[in-house]
Parts: structure tokens; sequence; C-alpha cells
């Protein structure tokens, strides 16, 4: 939750993950390194940053497609299709 007021999307701890997340508060509380958290939630982040970009592409595609602007901006930007 803290994450998300910081402006960061939601993330969703795996149940497979839970060994390295008890590892990452353990880490912390006892030598005070953020270090292993950081890591795990920099991957999750990443991962969720990943697919909001596959669905903007996606609509995006969509939207020039159907405008018409696809046609004339693939050929500037070197692809063919």
């Amino acid at each position: 939750m803290e994450l998300m007021k910081a402006g960061y999307p939601p993330i969703d701890i795996k149940f497979t993950d839970r060994f390295s997340y008890n590892n990452a508060f353990d880490e912390y509380h006892v030598k005070h390194n953020l270090g292993a958290m950081e890591k795990l939630f920099a991957g999750y982040v990443n991962k969720r940053l990943d697919s909001y970009f596959v669905i903007f592409a996606r609509i995006m595609s969509h939207v020039l497609q159907a405008t018409g602007f696809r046609q004339a901006i693939m050929p500037m930007w070197g692809q063919r299709g």
C-alpha cells in the first residue's frame, strides 16, 4: 500500500515467493539491510510495468490502424507491415 501511495503500480507477491519475501523481512530486521526487499519489489514493479507497456502498445497499434496513421508512420520507422 505504501508503494502505491508513492506512485508505484500495485504488485502481487506470489505465494511461490513467500520464502524470498520472508527472508527479505528477516534481512532488514536483523541487519537493517533493505537490499533483498528492494530487489524483490523492483522485480515485481518492473514486471507490472512491462505488462502495462504491452497493453499500451496493443492499444496504440489498434488506434493507429483505425485512424490510418499506422500506414503513414511505419515507413518512417523503417518497419514493414
